[in-house]
C-alpha cells in the first residue's frame, strides 16, 4: 500500500516540477528534493510492505512514509487550488502582468506553503535515514509472477462461471424440498459458517430450471446487517409485480407502514406459487417480522441462509427443513484446488503435489479459502520456491487449535499481501461501499480512474482497459465475486464476500485509507439533504476528486460543487435536477459526468470547456420493458461544438440536431455512442463518423418517429463493435451487420422488415442475444440447422 501512495504522489509532483513557473521561487527545489527522495524509496517499498506484517519497526516506517505521502499531496493540491482560484479572479490587466512579470502570491500564502514544504522535507529525510537500519535490498528480488499479469488481452471479462465442487448432493436435496408435494408455506434453512458457499449453493438452486418452472413469483433478497424492513417488502412487491407485468399498487412508494406493505404483498401472493430467498440472515427478528406477509395457504417456499444455528432452527421449527452445509471432504477440496490453480489441465505437477496437499489441508475444507489461495498460486511460476514462499508466508502463524474462520482470514490476508502494488489501493477502495452492495463495474472503473489508481504504460492501451484487467485479476483470485452478468457473459456488477469485506475494512482502518486524500464523497441511503447548508458542507472537501450523489433528494444543482476544481468524477444519477449552471466550466479536470435518470434535457455551452471529459451520460428511461412507446428514451440537447471534446469515450444519448451529427467524426475515441431523433438525411453523415471510430463497442440509434427511415449504409463498420441497437424503420437489414464478427447483442425495434432477418443473422459467430420488437412484418421466421450457435436469449414481440 505504501508503494501505491508514494507512486500516486510522484504522479502529482512530476508535472508540477516540469512546469516551474507555477511554483514559488525557492519552493520548487524543495518539492523536487521531496520527489527525488520518494522515487529513491520506491525500490525498497515492496520488500517493506511484505515485511511489515512480521516486523513492528518496518510497519511503523511504512506507516510514516504513507502518511507523509498523503500530507504532501494535500499541501500541493491545496496550493494548486489557491493558484487556480487566483487565476480565475484576476482581471485582464492583472492576468497580463502575471503572465509577463510573474506577480508575487499573497505573502501569507507564500509563507504558509514554504513552511509546510520545508516541514515535509525534514520528515521525508528523517524517514529515509531510518531506512538503513532495516537492511532493505534495492530491488525486489522476490518479485513473483503475482506482480505481472497478461495485460488487456485477458480483459474481455467474458469469464466463465467457476465450476463448483461438492454441491451436487445438497443441490438435489434442496431442489427436492422446494418442489415436493408438501402443501402451504415451507421454510428451508441452510446453515454454515462464512466462506462455506451457502450463497453459491442456494443461488444455483434458485436458478435451477425445475425450480423456475414450478413457481409463479421469485425473489432473491440479500439481507445486510442494517436492513430496512420497509425497503425489503417494498422491493419484494415491485419484483413480484414486474415479473408478471402487473401494474403496481397506487401509492406504493409512499407507504411507510410495515403492516400495510406486508398485507399488500400477502394479498398479491394469495393463490400464487412463490419462492423467496433471504440470504445471510443474522438474527431471528427478520423472519418473525416478515413472515406474516407470506400466505400459509398458498404453495410457498422460503429459503434462509445463515451462520447462526439458532436462527436456522427457529425459522424451521413449525414447518420446514434444515440443511447443515459441511466443509468439503479431502477429495472435493483437492479437486477444487486443482481446478482453481491449474485451470488449463486441472492437474498438479508431481513435484508440487506434496506441498500443494499441505496447503489444501490447511484450508480445512472451506471453499472460499481454497479458491483464494488457488487464485493466487494460479498466477505464480510453478516452482518449488514460489510454492514454499506461499506456504511459509501464508501459514507461518497457522494454528490448528484456532477457529477455522481465523485461519481462513489469514489466507485471505496473504492473498491481499501478494497483490501487485497497483491493485492494493483498488482493492481497499471497496471498503467505501456498504455491506452486500452490488457494485457496477463501469462505475468502479471510472472511480478508480478518478482517484488516480489506474495508469496505462502503453500508448495504444486505454486506461479503461487496464482497469478492466485489474477487475479480472481480483475476480480470478476470488477477492471479488461476480454479482450479475449479461446473457453474453460480460460481467456488469460485482460484490465482496462479507468475510473478505471484514479484512478490507480492517486493512483500510489500519492504513488510514478512508481518511486519506483518495477518499471520495459518497451518499448511500441518504433521504434528506438541505441545499441551504451546501456551501458549508462542500467547502469542507476542497480537494475532492470524486462526488457520488446517486439517488439524493436534489432538485437543484449544488453550485458549490463547481468550486471543487480537482473534481474528476461527478454523479448526480437519479436525482431531480433539471439544469446545470454555467459555472460547470470550472470543473476542468472532470472525466465523468453522470446525469442518467435526471431531468436535464439540455446542456449549457460551457460544457464544451470540459476537454478532459471521457464519459458523458445524460438520458432517462420511462420503463425497461420491451414493448414500449417509441420515444421511451429521453436524451439531451448538446450545444454545437461537441467535436471539440476529443477525449469523449461514452456519449449517450445525444439529440440528433441538424449540423451536430457531422461533428461526431472528430470523436474518434468513442467506445459507446447513443443518438436519438436522428433525421433520415443525417444517416450518411453518421455513418461517415462511425467508420472513423475504431474503438466503438456499442452503437445505439433511434429515428425521430417510428415511421422515419434509418438510412445507415456502412461500408466498413468498426471491427470491435459488440452491441447494436437500431430503433426505427429499415428498408432492409443493413448488410454491414452480418460483417460484425464480435457482435454479441442485436436489438431491432420498429424496423418493419419485409424479409426474414434470420437467414442473414443466424451465421453471426458470437451473437448471444437477439431482440426483435415489431421488427418483422412477416408471419414466419426460419432458422437453418446449426444456426445461432451462441444464442442465449431471444425476444420476439
Amino acid at each position: 500500500m505504501a508503494e501505491s501512495a508514494v507512486n500516486l504522489l510522484i504522479d502529482v509532483l512530476r508535472p508540477i516540477i516540469e512546469n516551474e513557473v507555477r511554483l514559488l521561487r525557492g519552493v520548487h527545489d524543495e518539492v523536487k528534493d521531496i520527489m527525488d527522495e520518494m522515487e529513491s524509496m520506491v525500490s525498497y517499498l515492496r520488500e517493506a510492505d511484505r515485511r511489515e506484517y512480521d516486523d513492528e519497526g518496518v510497519k511503523t516506517w511504512v506507516k510514516q512514509l504513507r502518511e507523509v505521502a498523503y500530507d504532501t499531496e494535500d499541501v500541493v493540491e491545496e496550493y494548486l487550488l489557491h493558484l487556480e482560484r487566483r487565476r480565475e479572479g484576476r482581471g485582464r490587466l492583472v492576468k497580463f502582468l502575471h503572465q509577463n512579470f510573474q506577480c508575487t502570491l499573497h505573502l501569507g500564502m507564500r509563507h504558509q506553503i514554504a513552511t509546510q514544504v520545508q516541514g515535509i522535507k525534514l520528515r521525508v529525510q528523517s524517514i529515509a535515514a531510518r531506512r538503513e537500519r532495516y537492511n532493505f535490498g534495492e530491488a525486489d528480488h522476490h518479485d513473483s509472477t503475482s506482480n505481472r499479469y497478461n495485460g488487456p488481452r485477458m480483459a474481455s471479462l467474458l469469464i466463465d462461471e467457476a465450476e463448483l465442487v461438492g454441491i451436487d448432493e445438497p443441490k438435489e436435496k434442496l431442489v427436492g424440498w422446494l418442489t415436493n408435494d408438501e402443501p402451504g408455506r415451507v421454510v428451508i434453512s441452510v446453515v454454515a459458517m462464512g466462506g462455506m458457499g451457502k450463497t453459491t449453493l442456494v443461488k444455483k438452486v434458485y436458478d435451477h430450471g425445475i425450480v423456475k418452472k414450478s413457481f409463479d413469483c421469485f425473489d432473491f433478497v440479500v439481507v445486510s446487517k442494517t436492513y430496512s424492513m420497509i425497503e425489503i417488502i417494498r422491493n419484494l412487491i415491485k419484483k413480484m409485480y414486474d415479473q408478471r407485468k402487473d401494474e403496481l399498487p397506487q401509492g406504493l412508494d409512499h407507504m411507510i407502514n410495515v403492516h400495510d406493505l406486508g398485507q399488500s404483498l400477502k394479498d398479491y401472493l394469495q393463490d400464487k406459487r412463490y419462492v423467496v430467498v433471504f440470504d445471510d440472515v443474522w438474527n431471528l427478528e427478520l423472519w418473525e417480522e416478515i413472515k406474516f406477509a407470506f400466505p400459509t395457504n398458498s404453495y410457498g417456499r422460503i429459503i434462509i441462509t445463515t451462520r447462526e444455528v439458532s436462527v436456522a432452527q427457529s425459522c424451521t421449527l413449525t414447518c420446514g427443513h434444515l440443511y447443515d452445509l459441511q466443509p468439503l471432504n479431502d477429495t472435493e477440496a483437492w479437486d477444487l484446488f486443482c481446478r482453481t490453480t491449474f485451470p488449463s489441465d486441472r492437474c498438479c505437477p508431481d513435484e508440487l503435489e506434496e506441498l500443494s496437499r499441505k496447503i489444501v489441508k490447511r484450508c480445512q475444507g472451506l471453499p472460499l479459502a481454497i479458491v483464494v489461495i488457488g487464485g493466487m498460486l494460479a498466477v505464480k511460476d510453478k516452482t518449488m520456491s514460489e510454492w514454499e514462499m506461499v506456504h511459509r508466508g501464508g501459514f507461518g502463524m497457522y494454528d490448528e487449535r484456532e477457529h477455522t474462520i481465523v485461519n481462513m482470514k489469514r489466507i485471505i490476508l496473504l492473498s491481499y499481501t501478494d497483490l501487485p502494488y497497483n491493485l492494493k489501493s483498488c482493492f481497499l477502495y471497496l471498503s467505501l461501499f456498504p455491506e452486500d452492495y452490488n457494485i457496477k463495474l463501469m462505475k468502479l472503473i471510472r472511480l478508480w480512474m478518478a482517484e488516480g489508481f489506474v495508469k496505462s504504460n502503453q500508448q495504444n492501451i486505454m486506461v479503461e482497459e487496464v482497469a478492466k484487467e485489474y477487475i479480472n485479476v481480483l475476480i480470478k483470485r476470488s477477492l471479488i465475486l461476480v454479482a450479475d452478468r449479461k446473457s453474453y457473459g460480460k460481467v456488469i456488477s460485482c460484490r465482496v464476500h462479507d468475510v473478505v469485506r471484514e479484512i478490507i475494512l480492517s486493512k483500510a482502518r489500519e492504513e488510514n485509507f478512508t481518511t486519506s486524500p483518495m477518499s471520495g464523497l459518497f451518499m448511500f441511503g441518504v433521504t434528506e439533504f438541505s441545499t441551504s447548508s451546501g456551501h458549508e458542507f462542500f467547502s469542507s472537501f476542497r480537494l475532492l476528486k470524486v462526488i457520488d450523489l446517486d439517488g439524493m433528494p436534489l432538485k437543484v444543482f449544488p453550485p458549490e460543487i463547481t468550486e471543487l476544481l480537482h473534481l474528476r468524477y461527478l454523479s448526480l444519477r437519479d436525482t431531480s435536477i433539471s439544469e446545470l449552471p454555467k459555472s460547470i466550466k470550472r470543473l476542468c479536470n472532470l472525466e465523468t459526468l453522470d446525469l442518467k435518470g435526471t431531468m436535464v434535457r439540455e446542456l449549457p455551452v460551457e460544457i464544451l470547456k470540459l476537454r478532459k471529459l471521457r464519459h458523458l451520460l445524460v438520458y432517462r428511461y420511462h420503463d425497461f420493458q420491451l414493448n414500449l412507446p417509441f420515444d421511451t428514451v429521453k436524451g439531451v440537447r448538446m450545444p454545437i461544438g461537441i467535436g471539440k471534446m476529443l477525449e469523449l469515450q461514452k456519449l449517450s444519448y445525444l439529440d440528433g440536431r441538424p449540423g451536430q451529427v457531422k461533428e461526431l467524426r472528430k470523436l474518434t475515441q468513442l467506445k459507446r455512442l447513443g443518438i436519438i431523433k436522428l433525421r433520415t438525411e443525417d444517416g450518411r453523415d453518421l455513418c461517415d463518423a462511425i467508420q472513423n471510430m475504431e474503438s466503438l463497442l456499442s452503437f445505439d440509434v433511434t429515428s425521430r418517429h417510428e415511421n422515419e427511415l434509418l438510412d445507415l449504409c456502412l461500408s466498413q463498420p468498426p471491427k470491435l463493435l459488440q452491441r447494436v441497437y437500431l430503433k426505427g424503420m429499415l428498408e432492409s437489414l443493413p448488410s454491414w451487420i452480418t460483417m460484425l464478427q464480435n457482435l454479441v447483442k442485436l436489438c431491432l425495434r420498429w424496423s418493419k422488415l419485409k424479409d426474414d432477418p434470420f437467414e442473414s443473422l443466424q451465421n453471426l459467430p458470437n451473437l448471444a442475444e437477439l431482440q426483435l420488437s415489431r421488427a418483422y412484418d412477416g408471419n414466419e421466421l426460419r432458422c437453418g440447422e446449426g444456426g445461432f450457435k451462441k444464442l442465449q436469449v431471444l425476444y420476439i414481440i
